[in-house]
């Protein structure tokens, strides 16, 4: 059966809850500050305010702390790519971008230079990975030894060799290469 044209208008109108055109939950109508339409299912929360005496309680959509509005806004705001928020003009979305580069050029600049003091030298790395395979060694060394232990031994043996001795070969090649020895 078809819907009449008013009836769809007083729905829209109201704002009403949808369910899918496949049916399925309800969805509730939602606007984002640019005007786009959004149908979703209402997140609905308890929430406990303890900053007044005695502390409140309620209910409340948290699509709306998205951003979201229950109708369809008078005046639009500008979709920001950078903060995936709205602002009032272009002027502030390309401050908000200035800002977002800002930050990322920091922080770059940042972990590069961890990167640069946690990695040290390539004879610091060797000499660090040498003690290793030697303190592993003596440790399968005594598994082995233990009738018990030795599937186990055999497994840590696998690994260590994986994990531990193929990069140490790897950063030994790369150091030798370097001295230019052959």
């Amino acid at each position: 059966m078809p819907v009449r044209e008013s009836a769809l208008e007083e729905l829209e109108g109201t704002g009403s809850r949808l369910t899918g055109s496949t049916g399925g939950l309800p969805r509730q109508r939602y606007w984002t500050p640019d005007g786009r339409e959004i149908r979703a299912i209402p997140s609905i929360r308890i929430y406990i305010d303890r900053s007044v005496d005695p502390p409140a309680e309620g209910i409340r959509d948290a699509n709306l702390d998205k951003g979201w509005l229950l109708q369809k806004p008078t005046r639009l705001k500008r979709y920001c790519p950078h903060c995936d928020y709205w602002h009032n003009t272009q002027k502030q979305i390309d401050a908000c971008g200035q800002k977002k580069k800002a930050f990322q050029d920091k922080y770059t600049r940042k972990a590069k230079r961890d990167l640069a003091k946690s990695n040290g030298s390539d004879e610091e790395r060797l000499d660090k990975l040498e003690k290793l395979i030697e303190k592993m060694a003596a440790s399968i060394t005594l598994m082995q030894q233990n009738p018990q232990h030795q599937e186990l031994a055999t497994k840590v043996n696998a690994l260590v060799e994986k994990e531990v001795v193929v990069p140490y070969i790897k950063l030994k090649k790369k150091a030798d290469k370097k001295k230019g020895v052959k």
